[in-house]
Protein backbone atom coordinates (compact mmCIF):
# COMPACT_ATOMS: atom_id res chain seq x y z
CA UNK A 1 0.00 0.00 0.00
CA UNK A 2 2.89 1.94 -0.51
CA UNK A 3 2.97 2.57 -3.82
CA UNK A 4 1.13 5.06 -5.44
CA UNK A 5 -0.74 2.81 -7.32
CA UNK A 6 -2.44 2.02 -3.92
CA UNK A 7 -2.27 5.04 -2.87
CA UNK A 8 -4.82 6.08 -5.37
CA UNK A 9 -7.34 3.37 -4.93
CA UNK A 10 -7.82 3.97 -1.19
CA UNK A 11 -10.78 6.63 -2.96
CA UNK A 12 -12.50 3.09 -3.37
CA UNK A 13 -12.62 2.58 0.30
CA UNK A 14 -14.75 4.86 1.98
CA UNK A 15 -18.31 2.70 1.91
CA UNK A 16 -16.05 0.05 3.13
CA UNK A 17 -14.40 1.01 6.10
CA UNK A 18 -18.01 2.90 6.86
CA UNK A 19 -19.37 -0.92 7.60
CA UNK A 20 -16.27 -2.21 9.07
CA UNK A 21 -15.09 0.58 11.21
CA UNK A 22 -14.42 -0.97 14.23
CA UNK A 23 -16.26 2.27 16.42
CA UNK A 24 -16.97 5.35 14.99
CA UNK A 25 -14.76 7.49 16.71
CA UNK A 26 -11.20 6.81 15.64
CA UNK A 27 -8.36 7.12 17.49
CA UNK A 28 -7.34 11.22 18.65
CA UNK A 29 -3.83 11.06 17.87
CA UNK A 30 -4.54 9.55 14.20
CA UNK A 31 -7.74 11.77 14.07
CA UNK A 32 -5.67 15.23 14.86
CA UNK A 33 -3.00 14.40 12.49
CA UNK A 34 -5.70 13.45 9.70
CA UNK A 35 -7.25 16.47 10.40
CA UNK A 36 -4.00 18.89 10.43
CA UNK A 37 -3.10 17.02 6.79
CA UNK A 38 -6.50 17.79 4.90
CA UNK A 39 -6.20 21.25 6.42
CA UNK A 40 -2.72 21.41 5.11
CA UNK A 41 -3.14 20.36 1.47
CA UNK A 42 -6.35 23.05 1.77
CA UNK A 43 -5.18 26.29 3.04
CA UNK A 44 -1.61 25.71 2.21
CA UNK A 45 -1.05 23.49 -0.84
CA UNK A 46 0.28 20.15 -1.72
CA UNK A 47 4.27 21.39 -0.46
CA UNK A 48 2.74 21.85 3.34
CA UNK A 49 0.80 18.71 2.90
CA UNK A 50 3.77 16.35 1.36
CA UNK A 51 5.59 17.04 4.58
CA UNK A 52 2.92 15.67 6.95
CA UNK A 53 3.26 12.56 5.39
CA UNK A 54 5.96 9.65 4.05
CA UNK A 55 4.55 8.73 0.20
CA UNK A 56 6.03 6.39 -1.40
CA UNK A 57 6.47 6.17 -5.70
CA UNK A 58 7.05 8.47 -8.66
CA UNK A 59 7.34 12.04 -6.78
CA UNK A 60 6.49 13.52 -9.41
CA UNK A 61 3.23 11.34 -9.51
CA UNK A 62 2.48 11.62 -6.32
CA UNK A 63 2.85 15.45 -6.57
CA UNK A 64 0.18 15.70 -9.34
CA UNK A 65 -2.29 13.21 -7.70
CA UNK A 66 -2.35 15.58 -4.46
CA UNK A 67 -2.81 18.31 -6.46
CA UNK A 68 -5.84 16.79 -7.78
CA UNK A 69 -7.42 15.62 -4.39
CA UNK A 70 -6.03 19.32 -3.69
CA UNK A 71 -8.72 20.86 -6.03
CA UNK A 72 -11.77 18.71 -4.97
CA UNK A 73 -10.58 19.84 -1.01
CA UNK A 74 -10.93 23.41 -2.27
CA UNK A 75 -13.82 23.44 -4.21
CA UNK A 76 -15.83 21.94 -1.70
CA UNK A 77 -15.63 25.07 0.80
CA UNK A 78 -15.19 22.55 3.41
CA UNK A 79 -18.00 23.62 6.33
CA UNK A 80 -17.68 20.13 8.50
CA UNK A 81 -15.36 17.09 8.15
CA UNK A 82 -17.41 14.26 10.15
CA UNK A 83 -15.81 10.43 10.87
CA UNK A 84 -17.87 8.31 9.79
CA UNK A 85 -15.58 5.08 10.86
CA UNK A 86 -11.95 3.82 10.45
CA UNK A 87 -10.17 -0.02 9.67
CA UNK A 88 -7.21 -1.30 10.66
CA UNK A 89 -5.35 -3.64 8.53
CA UNK A 90 -2.48 -5.78 11.02
CA UNK A 91 0.86 -6.42 9.55
CA UNK A 92 3.93 -8.00 10.53
CA UNK A 93 5.42 -5.21 13.28
CA UNK A 94 2.56 -2.21 12.23
CA UNK A 95 -0.90 -1.64 11.71
CA UNK A 96 -2.50 0.06 9.04
CA UNK A 97 -5.25 2.57 10.06
CA UNK A 98 -7.46 3.86 7.48
CA UNK A 99 -9.71 6.84 8.48
CA UNK A 100 -12.76 8.17 6.41
CA UNK A 101 -14.63 11.27 6.90
CA UNK A 102 -17.25 13.05 5.21
CA UNK A 103 -16.30 16.38 4.25
CA UNK A 104 -19.46 18.48 3.28
CA UNK A 105 -18.84 22.14 1.55
CA UNK A 106 -21.88 24.35 0.61
CA UNK A 107 -23.48 22.64 -2.39
CA UNK A 108 -21.72 18.99 -2.33
CA UNK A 109 -19.66 16.65 -0.04
CA UNK A 110 -16.68 13.94 -0.56
CA UNK A 111 -15.90 11.10 0.95
CA UNK A 112 -12.24 11.91 2.34
CA UNK A 113 -9.56 8.65 3.47
CA UNK A 114 -6.64 9.22 5.43
CA UNK A 115 -4.16 6.45 6.02
CA UNK A 116 -1.93 5.87 8.74
CA UNK A 117 0.99 3.47 9.16
CA UNK A 118 1.61 2.65 13.04
CA UNK A 119 4.42 0.75 14.35
CA UNK A 120 5.93 1.58 18.13
CA UNK A 121 7.57 4.65 17.42
CA UNK A 122 5.34 6.19 14.64
CA UNK A 123 2.39 6.44 13.05
CA UNK A 124 3.32 8.31 9.10
CA UNK A 125 0.68 9.15 6.71
CA UNK A 126 1.22 6.52 3.67
CA UNK A 127 -2.20 7.16 1.92
CA UNK A 128 -4.88 9.96 0.86
CA UNK A 129 -8.04 9.18 -1.05
CA UNK A 130 -11.20 10.96 -2.12
CA UNK A 131 -14.18 10.30 -3.51
CA UNK A 132 -17.24 12.87 -4.68
CA UNK A 133 -20.43 12.14 -3.94
CA UNK A 134 -23.28 13.10 -5.11
CA UNK A 135 -25.15 14.70 -1.64
CA UNK A 136 -24.63 13.79 2.67
CA UNK A 137 -24.32 9.86 3.13
CA UNK A 138 -27.62 10.42 5.28
CA UNK A 139 -29.36 11.86 2.87
CA UNK A 140 -28.03 8.60 0.36
CA UNK A 141 -28.90 6.36 2.84
CA UNK A 142 -32.28 7.90 4.28
CA UNK A 143 -34.99 4.39 4.01
CA UNK A 144 -37.14 5.78 1.16
CA UNK A 145 -38.96 3.71 -1.66
CA UNK A 146 -37.98 6.43 -4.37
CA UNK A 147 -35.71 4.28 -6.77
CA UNK A 148 -35.69 0.54 -5.38
CA UNK A 149 -36.14 -2.23 -6.99
CA UNK A 150 -37.78 -5.31 -7.37
CA UNK A 151 -35.20 -7.26 -5.08
CA UNK A 152 -35.98 -4.72 -2.16
CA UNK A 153 -40.03 -5.22 -2.00
CA UNK A 154 -39.30 -8.76 -2.34
CA UNK A 155 -37.18 -8.75 1.05
CA UNK A 156 -40.23 -6.28 2.82
CA UNK A 157 -42.81 -8.80 1.69
CA UNK A 158 -41.43 -11.23 2.79
CA UNK A 159 -39.91 -9.67 6.23
CA UNK A 160 -43.57 -8.29 6.83
CA UNK A 161 -44.85 -12.45 6.30
CA UNK A 162 -42.46 -13.83 8.60
CA UNK A 163 -43.41 -11.43 11.08
CA UNK A 164 -47.35 -12.04 10.74
CA UNK A 165 -46.14 -15.93 11.03
CA UNK A 166 -44.69 -15.37 14.08
CA UNK A 167 -47.02 -13.44 16.17
CA UNK A 168 -49.93 -15.57 14.53
CA UNK A 169 -48.16 -18.51 15.66
CA UNK A 170 -47.64 -17.46 19.38
CA UNK A 171 -51.05 -16.29 19.59
CA UNK A 172 -52.29 -19.74 18.29
CA UNK A 173 -50.32 -21.31 20.70
CA UNK A 174 -51.14 -19.22 23.77
CA UNK A 175 -55.01 -19.25 23.45
CA UNK A 176 -54.61 -23.29 22.48
CA UNK A 177 -52.68 -23.99 25.34
CA UNK A 178 -49.82 -25.39 23.38
CA UNK A 179 -47.05 -24.68 26.10
CA UNK A 180 -44.38 -22.24 26.94
CA UNK A 181 -42.05 -23.87 24.08
CA UNK A 182 -44.25 -23.78 21.73
CA UNK A 183 -44.75 -20.00 22.15
CA UNK A 184 -41.30 -19.36 22.35
CA UNK A 185 -40.50 -21.30 19.12
CA UNK A 186 -43.10 -19.18 17.49
CA UNK A 187 -41.48 -15.99 18.23
CA UNK A 188 -38.43 -16.79 16.46
CA UNK A 189 -36.98 -16.99 12.82
CA UNK A 190 -33.96 -19.56 11.55
CA UNK A 191 -31.65 -18.75 8.92
CA UNK A 192 -31.23 -14.34 8.50
CA UNK A 193 -31.47 -13.21 4.49
CA UNK A 194 -30.30 -9.50 4.94
CA UNK A 195 -30.58 -7.11 2.15
CA UNK A 196 -28.83 -3.10 1.81
CA UNK A 197 -32.08 -1.26 1.91
CA UNK A 198 -29.41 1.47 -0.57
CA UNK A 199 -27.75 -0.88 -2.75
CA UNK A 200 -29.84 -3.71 -2.89
CA UNK A 201 -26.74 -6.00 -2.12
CA UNK A 202 -28.30 -9.54 -0.26
CA UNK A 203 -26.54 -12.06 1.66
CA UNK A 204 -27.64 -15.12 3.81
CA UNK A 205 -26.74 -15.90 7.05
CA UNK A 206 -28.15 -19.44 7.99
CA UNK A 207 -26.73 -20.19 11.68
CA UNK A 208 -28.52 -17.21 12.75
CA UNK A 209 -31.92 -16.50 15.25
CA UNK A 210 -33.55 -13.98 14.78
CA UNK A 211 -36.59 -12.58 17.14
CA UNK A 212 -40.14 -12.14 15.79
CA UNK A 213 -38.07 -13.53 12.27
CA UNK A 214 -37.72 -10.21 11.60
CA UNK A 215 -35.19 -7.17 11.99
CA UNK A 216 -34.67 -3.20 10.72
CA UNK A 217 -31.30 -1.83 11.66
CA UNK A 218 -28.59 0.91 11.14
CA UNK A 219 -25.62 1.87 12.47
CA UNK A 220 -24.53 5.43 13.48
CA UNK A 221 -23.84 5.89 9.58
CA UNK A 222 -24.70 4.14 6.90
CA UNK A 223 -27.56 2.00 4.81
CA UNK A 224 -30.29 0.32 6.96
CA UNK A 225 -30.17 -3.14 6.70
CA UNK A 226 -33.61 -5.39 6.15
CA UNK A 227 -33.77 -8.17 7.29
CA UNK A 228 -35.97 -11.62 7.39
CA UNK A 229 -35.85 -15.66 8.72
CA UNK A 230 -37.87 -18.33 8.44
CA UNK A 231 -40.75 -18.56 10.97
CA UNK A 232 -40.75 -22.52 11.45
CA UNK A 233 -42.22 -22.13 14.87
CA UNK A 234 -44.88 -20.28 13.88
CA UNK A 235 -45.48 -22.38 10.48
CA UNK A 236 -45.31 -25.41 13.05
CA UNK A 237 -47.88 -24.22 15.02
CA UNK A 238 -50.40 -23.46 12.16
CA UNK A 239 -49.93 -26.72 10.63
CA UNK A 240 -50.31 -28.66 14.41
CA UNK A 241 -53.39 -26.26 14.82
CA UNK A 242 -55.03 -26.52 11.17
CA UNK A 243 -54.67 -30.27 11.36
CA UNK A 244 -55.18 -31.27 14.67
CA UNK A 245 -56.97 -34.60 15.07
CA UNK A 246 -59.14 -35.63 18.12
CA UNK A 247 -60.06 -39.41 18.15
CA UNK A 248 -63.49 -39.52 17.59
CA UNK A 249 -65.52 -40.21 20.74
CA UNK A 250 -68.52 -42.79 20.31
CA UNK A 251 -71.62 -42.51 22.45
CA UNK A 252 -72.33 -45.66 24.88
CA UNK A 253 -74.41 -48.04 23.47
CA UNK A 254 -77.59 -48.07 24.97
CA UNK A 255 -78.72 -50.79 27.44
CA UNK A 256 -80.68 -53.27 25.65
CA UNK A 257 -84.95 -52.81 26.10
CA UNK A 258 -86.69 -56.10 27.77
CA UNK A 259 -89.82 -56.78 25.92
Amino acid sequence: MGSIRTWCLLAAVPIAGAACAKRLTPPADLDRNARTFIAALQRSGVDSALHRAQFTGNADTIRSRLAVGQALVRSLALSSITPIGWTTFREPGVTRFALTYEAEGRDSSAFLTVTFLRSDSASPIVGFGWQATGGRLSEQTAFSFRGRGPRQYLFLALAGLALGLCLTGAIIALTHRMGVLWILFSLVGLGQASINWTTGQSFFEPLRIQLLGVGFMRGAVGPWILSWSIPVGGVLVLVKWAFRWEPEVKPPASPPVAV
